[in-house]
């Protein structure tokens, strides 16, 4: 089975930094990416003994290709407000045709505007219950702690409940994973 892509921009890659779910990301069914001036607009540092273009860290980070910054830049001129690092995350999404994980409302909206798939944050969190990675009292303690303490543009009335509950199988096969929290 392919493993679904799942992109994550400026906010994204800030908010699960602070959070200190970055490193989780690799245990849960996506292969996840950015950009590297997404990456090094974040200002997140981990993995400092390893390059930031390997799949030693949890984010893989892509590199522009003059083809890609040409279209980043036709997507910023598009929609004016977006960030050179955020029309660079969106023009990578929407070339491997992945979802897209970001708490920045216009970044949501262009996306949406461009078809994308768009991943809310209690999905994220839902998966990590099922995957086993977090409990469901930490799931919604990470959530609340992104809401209240990291970022409050996160929560949006459309993302319904903070973590939607697993299907009973769904808790049984986490209950054979090691979980965290």
């Amino acid at each position: 089975m392919k493993l679904k892509l799942l992109i994550c921009d400026v906010s994204a890659l800030r908010d699960l930094g602070k959070l200190e779910l970055l490193s989780q990301l690799p245990r849960l069914p996506y292969k996840t990416r950015t950009t590297s001036l997404a990456w090094s607009s974040s200002g997140v540092v981990i993995c400092d003994d390893k390059p930031p273009d390997t799949l030693l860290n949890p984010v893989f980070i892509e590199k522009p290709t003059e083809a890609s910054a040409t279209e980043a830049f036709r997507l910023r001129k598009r929609f004016r407000g977006l960030t050179l690092a955020d029309s660079a995350v969106l023009n990578l999404a929407l070339n491997h045709e992945a979802v897209l994980l970001s708490s920045d409302p216009f970044m949501r909206m262009v996306a949406a505007k461009l078809g994308l798939e768009i991943m809310e944050y209690n999905q994220l969190f839902h998966e990590m219950v099922v995957q086993g990675i977090l409990t469901l009292t930490a799931a919604t303690e990470k959530y609340y702690e992104l809401y209240y303490k990291v970022n409050r543009s996160c929560a949006t009335e459309e993302q319904g409940r903070i973590v939607s509950l697993p299907l009973r199988s769904e808790l049984q096969a986490a209950g054979k994973r090691k979980t965290v929290g």
